[in-house]
């Protein structure tokens, strides 16, 4: 299967389901595996309000960058999606764009799609997994 067909098999969680820390993994048709880059590591946390919000940590969190919230919602696509919503005044405005949408594959690993804003188009840039570590 296509990670295009899987990701159409997989199902959207609520945020509150996902919480603590996720292995990332780049993941292509043409790759022969996924790729982990610095330890790439998502860290999702709930805030006092109920939000879930988290950011990227690479090199066992030395680095964090991409800070965001998520939410559940559609896709530019109609699929109902959990998304990683990057738009936040602390990163860099060209990552502000860009949201992950991810689908639960099997307890506690998602597949997920990189999906970056161009003007008012949404373009699937990259495919991932996250897979619960902690």
């Amino acid at each position: 299967m296509s990670l295009k067909e899987d990701f159409a098999h997989a199902i959207a969680k609520d945020p509150e389901a996902i919480e603590g820390e996720y292995a990332v993994h780049l993941v292509a048709d043409f790759l022969p595996q996924p790729i982990r880059f610095l330890g790439h590591t998502k860290i999702f946390k709930r805030e006092v309000d109920g939000t879930i919000r988290g950011y990227n940590a690479f090199l066992g969190k030395l680095i964090k960058a991409g800070h965001f919230h998520v939410e559940r919602g559609r896709s530019v696509d109609g699929a109902e999606v959990t998304k990683i919503i990057y738009d936040d005044s602390r990163n860099p405005a060209p990552m502000r764009p860009l949201t992950d949408e991810v689908r639960e594959v099997s307890p506690g690993s998602f597949l997920g799609r990189g999906m970056y804003k161009f003007g008012q188009v949404a373009r699937n840039v990259f495919w991932f997994t996250v897979t619960k570590e902690k």
